[in-house]
């Protein structure tokens, strides 16, 4: 469904506007903008994310600044491996666009990260060593829970990080501390009261020894003043729009709360939005939640949770239940219950509730007829439980366990609801085609003596559906920690329609063939006589369970999958490895002095589906190679690697489809106010292993897929002062170019369908005082679309040509600042139109704690020439206008 819609949505890409940023910065939020062009306000925007080794997206909605709808991926989630994210916008009319266009939760847009260089600032470090501590600080008296120690090795030159060693009150605590991404910590499960020392020694790649770091602190109960021992802080946001998109109104207020409070010995958080988009026709869309944590090895959390049980099961999505996590150092164990989806009755339209079943209509002998009111629009309330249990072994051996299950509840949705209407047609007899209630239809119905029944079960709208996924993992580490293995196998159960029930034993029977004879699968031809197939069928005496006992756990049916779960046509051990049900993925990262080594192997079986993970994709095999390279005191950072991706799991899989990519980045940045440069070239290819042309009907077909795709991007950032005044110039030059490997050996009518692209951007920041900054920024997108037009392949040349200038003055020294902004868009394609677009605002804070936002903004449009084309409308209009307001108060 999900992939039909933005199918549906690809002719309209042309109007969602979006330039990708060059890259991304470790440890700061990344803000992505994008702007939707001559489009009604969209009922659902929002931006998904994820790490390019994360199998599960990460989802914000977008916030309409006027011009630009914006939304910000978190700095947690900014990390050295890069980012990839899809940006879609939904509407009411059921259409959805979205970038990249084609199938993009499968062909994200990955994004380059590449490290602050404000890292490379000494942040309380000795500099003796080059280590920066990071916690505690030198001479910290801290109680007993609040001990954390915490080292940055990033600014240690050319040191061998296979040789660090750290001692707490001389005792060697290395293999206990982690030990990733230049950054030591260690969490002790307990430590007395007293004077501590800790001591950092390591040695450089030439095994020399470094100068090693020593510092101390105290731990102790300090008498604390009663106003110390609860402390709180909190904020409260509160924001109004009123806006205006071409015909569209839409008036949404919003108000988030945070509240914290520290018992010292315990934490409690809570936050709250709520929104005036929540209406009972679609799911929250408000968000209420808080988590207790006590220390470091209770934290519970109850409301709008987002809970992490492994990439396979569920990462990220939320859930509306309750949380419980423990660690205690050698044994963690995380549970979570609640809901993924609430019920929904209805939709709120014409036939969105109930709707005829023309299917079951019947007449009687007495000529009378029997009709069937059925069931539609309705969303079942979606139960969620599961849980995961893991052991960390002598700090060398990890293992765990993790199991989730969601089901549809069926008594969620009821059978009559109220106000609702439908519309029949004329295939009811003596009924008038007309739309009716429930009550004015079974009046008209009961009239002219026919019946009317509405239908129990089975409906004809969403199935309820049942889950169970299952699994463990195994980690380890070696070589001093450099070298870490993983491996994780889950596989799952999938019932895609739960109505009537489990089956008992004797129906199993009868589920692959229609004899009862105590075999299932078994066959007979006509005379009685047993046909042999290829396995052996199975015999009921060999199933040692009844699913009826088992319907509490899982619904089995005939409509469950995987029916069988091994592939029968290959061997034993490949085909428990290759099980269509199953999913695994096995890994080894190393970091040896400058490289960062990945090496993995993941697969996604066919018939996998876990309903806590709904993006992950299926009927997949994907290797990864790949290399992080730092050089020159890590400065120049080099990312090679190579991807491998197709759908053959099945020995039945014909044609599959095989995706080849290489890649090699370079981001180079010297330190700060220095000019640095990013360098990302990717090859990607495509081929399905067709040689021969096929036949659909009585036409000939070209199915063959033998293509590469080029992506290629260089930035430039150059800071430098001119008369006193700070610029920071950037330049960003990209292109998208594909080829048909294929091309001289097909038909000239054959249709090639991959779209080019170029873009070219120059962003100008400059800040003239403390009080006054401007961006300029200067950009063209060029995309070269195909097309038939009277059988002939054409391209049409898309081009968006757009210019801004946006400011901001301080006016009173930290209570006042205007904000303004002017942009321009030309937009060059079937049509020449202009888009102007006008934004002003200004901050004022009245004290401390309490500050204020307005913006409003206004959007012209301008149609210069249609081309002919009568359903663009030649002229000027304002396409939009509107006004934000925010009210922050801090407490």
């Amino acid at each position: 469904m999900f992939i039909s819609l933005f199918e549906s949505g690809f002719s309209q890409q042309k109007n969602l506007y979006h330039s990708p940023p060059s890259y991304a910065v470790m440890g700061r939020d990344l803000t992505v903008s994008a702007s939707l062009l001559e489009m009604s306000d969209p009922i659902e925007a929002i931006l998904y994310f994820r790490t390019p080794s994360s199998d599960s997206y990460l989802e914000i909605p977008f916030r309409n600044k006027g011009f630009n709808w914006e939304a910000t991926i978190p700095k947690f989630s900014i990390t050295d491996s890069g980012v990839e994210y899809v940006i879609t916008f939904r509407f009411s009319n059921d259409l959805i666009i979205s970038y990249p266009r084609i199938d993009p939760f499968n062909n994200p847009y990955f994004l380059q990260v590449v490290d602050n260089p404000s890292i490379l600032k000494d942040q309380a470090s000795l500099k003796e060593s080059g280590v920066a501590i990071l916690s505690p600080e030198i001479g910290d008296v801290l109680n007993p829970d609040e001990v954390f120690i915490a080292a940055s090795f990033f600014n240690v030159d050319e040191y061998d990080a296979s040789t660090v060693k750290i001692f707490l009150d001389n005792e060697d605590i290395t293999s206990k501390v982690l030990f990733e991404d230049d950054i030591l910590s260690y969490n002790p499960s307990f430590i007395s009261d007293g004077d501590h020392q800790i001591m950092i020694t390591m040695k450089n790649v030439d095994e020399k020894e470094l100068a090693p770091l020593i510092w101390s602190f105290s731990v102790g109960n300090t008498k604390k003043e009663s106003s110390d021992i609860v402390t709180y802080q909190g904020s409260i946001k509160n924001r109004l729009s009123s806006e205006k998109i071409s015909d569209t109104y839409l008036g949404v207020a919003e108000i988030e709360g945070r509240f914290d409070v520290d018992f010292n010995w315990a934490l409690i958080n809570m936050k709250s939005r709520i929104t005036s988009r929540e209406n009972p026709f679609s799911q929250p869309q408000n968000r209420l939640g808080a988590n207790f944590t006590i220390g470091s090895f209770l934290k519970v959390e109850m409301g709008d949770i987002f809970p992490r049980l492994g990439g396979f099961l569920i990462d990220g999505k939320r859930v509306r239940g309750i949380g419980i996590s423990t660690d205690f150092g050698w044994l963690k164990f995380n549970f979570i219950q609640g809901e993924l989806n609430r019920q929904v009755q209805k939709q709120n339209r014409t036939d969105g509730g109930y709707k005829i079943n023309y299917n079951l209509t019947s007449k009687n002998s007495d000529g009378s007829y029997n009709y069937f009111l059925d069931r539609t629009g309705y969303t079942f309330k979606r139960n969620i439980y599961g849980f995961k249990l893991s052991t960390d072994l002598f700090s060398r051996l990890k293992l765990g366990v993790q199991l989730l299950s969601a089901r549809d509840d069926t008594n969620s949705v009821k059978r009559t609801i109220q106000n609702s209407f439908f519309t029949t047609d004329s295939r009811l007899a003596n009924i008038p085609v007309d739309t009716y209630s429930f009550e004015s239809f079974e009046k008209i119905v009961i009239q002219n003596g026919d019946n009317l029944e509405l239908v129990t079960n089975d409906w004809t709208g969403k199935k309820p559906n049942d889950n169970l996924v299952a699994g463990f993992n195994i980690a380890s580490n070696f070589d001093d920690n450099k070298l870490k293995f993983d491996f994780e196998w889950n596989v799952s159960l999938y019932n895609r329609n739960t109505w009537g029930g489990a089956i008992s034993k004797t129906q199993l029977d009868t589920t692959i063939d229609d004899t009862l004879d105590g075999f299932i699968g078994r066959q007979y031809d006509d005379l009685g006589n047993i046909i042999e197939a290829g396995s052996d069928p199975i015999s009921l005496d060999d199933i040692f369970f009844d699913p009826k006992a088992l319907e509490d756990i899982f619904i089995i049916n005939a409509n469950m999958t995987p029916l069988v779960p091994i592939d029968l046509n290959a061997n034993f051990l490949n085909g428990l490895i290759n099980m269509p049900s199953s999913a695994f993925k096995i890994s080894l990262k190393g970091n040896y002095n400058i490289n960062n080594i990945l090496v993995e192997y993941k697969q996604v079986g066919p018939e996998f589906i876990s309903l806590g993970n709904p993006f992950l994709r299926s009927n997949t095999r994907q290797f990864i190679l790949s290399d992080r390279i730092s050089l020159f005191q890590k400065k120049l950072f080099l990312n090679v690697g190579f991807k491998h991706l197709d759908n053959k799991i099945l020995s039945t899989t014909v044609n599959p489809l095989n995706t080849n990519t290489l890649y090699l980045n370079l981001n180079f940045i010297p330190g700060p106010e220095m000019p640095s440069f990013v360098v990302s070239v990717q090859s990607i290819g495509k081929n399905n292993e067709r040689t021969k042309l096929d036949s659909v009907g009585s036409s000939i077909v070209d199915l063959r897929e033998d293509s590469n795709a080029s992506n290629n991007m260089i930035a430039f950032s150059v800071p430098f002062f001119s008369r006193g005044i700070k610029h920071n110039l950037t330049l960003n030059l990209g292109n998208v170019t594909n080829s048909d490997n294929l091309a001289s050996k097909r038909s000239k009518n054959f249709f090639f369908s991959k779209t080019d692209s170029r873009t070219i951007s120059l962003n100008l920041s400059s800040k003239f005082s403390s009080q006054l900054n401007t961006i300029t920024q200067i950009s063209q997108t060029k995309l070269d679309v195909p097309s038939f037009n009277d059988g002939q392949l054409i391209k049409t040349l898309y081009v968006w040509n757009n210019i801004s200038l946006s400011s901001s003055y301080q006016i009173i020294e930290d209570t006042m600042r205007l904000q303004a902004g002017i942009s321009l868009m030309d937009n060059k394609s079937q049509i020449r139109s202009q888009l102007v677009s006008l934004r002003a605002g200004a901050d004022y804070r009245l004290q401390n704690s309490l500050s204020i936002n307005v913006v409003s903004f206004l959007r012209f449009n301008y149609l210069s020439d249609n081309q002919g084309l009568d359903s663009y409308e030649k002229g000027f209009d304002m396409n939009a206008s509107g006004v934000i307001c925010s009210i922050n108060y801090k407490f």
